[in-house]
């Protein structure tokens, strides 16, 4: 699908706004499952989150349920759509092993690039794990000042 192409149609798009503003629930059910398949959760460099390839370690700065983002030096370092074998993911206590694909290599700061991978090939219980690691983190960033994460 392009960016232009319409995603609704024959009125479509009014109904699920009928719905939306007519039943709560499913407007905040539909927020949510939007939000967790999209939702990257920021990670600082000092949480020392990895993703090692061919057994060098890269720096992640950012997860979600479908992918990782991590910095590298060279904007040449991966090449766009390639399929990276053997790959681990360390976070917090957890290691994951998959197979990723390059999606997008892009500016980021001091002087370095973002590489974003698709996870692939990734173990259902694993999926589940990192989905929670997501969501936990999300909680987290959003969490009120006057709300410690551990009160909600």
């Amino acid at each position: 699908m392009r960016h232009d192409e319409p995603i609704f149609e024959n009125g479509e798009l009014a109904d699920l706004q009928q719905r939306m503003a007519a039943d709560p629930a499913f407007c905040r059910r539909a927020r949510e499952a939007l939000a967790r398949s999209a939702f990257r959760a920021p990670c600082a460099e000092d949480e020392g989150a990895l993703l090692r390839i061919r057994g060098e370690a890269f720096p992640v700065v950012n997860i979600g349920p479908k992918g990782v983002g991590f910095l590298v030096a060279r904007e040449d370092r991966f090449a766009l759509d390639a399929v990276l074998a053997d790959l681990e993911l360390v976070i917090d206590e957890h290691r994951f092993h998959f197979r990723g694909r390059v999606v997008h290599v892009s500016p980021a700061e001091d002087d370095r690039w973002l590489v974003g991978v698709e996870i692939l090939d990734l173990a259902s219980g694993d999926e589940e794990t990192i989905h929670a690691l997501v969501l936990d983190r999300r909680r987290r960033l959003f969490a009120t000042a006057d709300q410690a994460p551990d009160e909600e």
